[in-house]
């Protein structure tokens, strides 16, 4: 059974934060309210998970992070958000090889030195 302490301090840390974000939405700054949202939940998520591993998994963050997609939107820039899902593959790639021949290069030279 729960303590009325105990009680107490929930009801606390839960709402004051909401009242806080509330007063953000009032003030006409929406992308900081989700991001003090989104910072929340992703940092519950990762630090909590050590602590209650059946409720803070790879699953949970999964879960949470296909709620956020906006399916309206996601399928009206289908063609721009695969082209840049192209273009970021392709760069990621050909900055990951760049290093490893320099890497490669770097211990020729030193083996035979």
């Amino acid at each position: 059974m729960m303590d009325d302490r105990f009680r107490f301090f929930l009801l606390v840390t839960c709402h004051l934060p909401l009242a806080a974000l509330a007063a953000l939405a009032a003030c006409r700054l929406p992308l900081a309210t989700c991001s003090l949202q989104l910072a929340v939940a992703i940092g519950a998520l990762i630090l909590l998970q050590p602590v209650l591993p059946y409720l803070f998994n790879n699953v949970g963050f999964c879960y949470f992070i296909v709620s956020l997609i906006n399916s309206k939107e996601a399928v009206a820039n289908l063609p721009s958000n695969l082209l840049s899902l192209l273009l970021g593959c392709v760069c990621l790639n050909l900055g990951c090889s760049l290093l490893l021949t320099l890497y490669k290069k770097s211990a020729v030279k030193k083996a035979k030195a």
